[in-house]
């Protein structure tokens, strides 16, 4: 719970995480335009609770359905694949302790090309294979660690 929330800390005020920048979600323009939404939410409210109900009841489903389609389009099309990007990242940053890359094989929203241009970056060669547990699970590991963990399993097996 505790390493969730320094997560958000680093992701929300920009830092670094083991030498990796946390990437920058909302822009000024989207901070206004939910702050103005909000506005707007409230004066609906306001109109619902003062004057009449179906007035009030179409502001508030029209901002909710605005709402729910910015939310959506914003992790489908910013959210998601900045938060690809970084896992990424992180896993072929030399300095950060992250060995492993869990992912659905459908929600990786990045390209093959970017993750190859991303570990080429950090000088690094990134190996994809499938989870033994569950063959929709991609697991991306770094080639150094992934022959460590073979060897490991090897001399286990012994």
């Amino acid at each position: 719970m505790f390493r969730r929330l320094a997560r958000l800390k680093k992701w929300l005020f920009r830092q670094k995480n083991f030498g990796v920048a946390a990437p920058e979600i909302f822009s000024a323009y989207e901070v206004k335009l939910l702050l103005a939404i909000f506005a707007l939410a409230g004066a609906m409210l306001w109109a619902l609770a003062n004057t009449g109900l179906e007035q009030g009841v179409w502001g508030v489903a029209l901002i909710a359905g605005l709402a729910i389609y910015l939310s959506y389009t914003k992790y489908y099309c910013t959210y998601k694949p900045a938060m690809d990007r970084w896992g990424i990242r992180e896993l072929c940053c030399p300095e950060h302790p992250r060995q492993e890359y869990r992912v659905a094989a459908r929600d990786l929203l990045i390209s093959e090309d970017e993750l190859r241009f991303i570990a080429k970056h950090y000088r690094t060669h990134v190996v994809c294979h499938h989870s033994a547990d569950n063959p929709e699970v991609l697991i991306y590991e770094s080639s150094t660690h992934y022959e460590h963990r073979l060897l490991a399993v090897k001399w286990s097996q012994r």
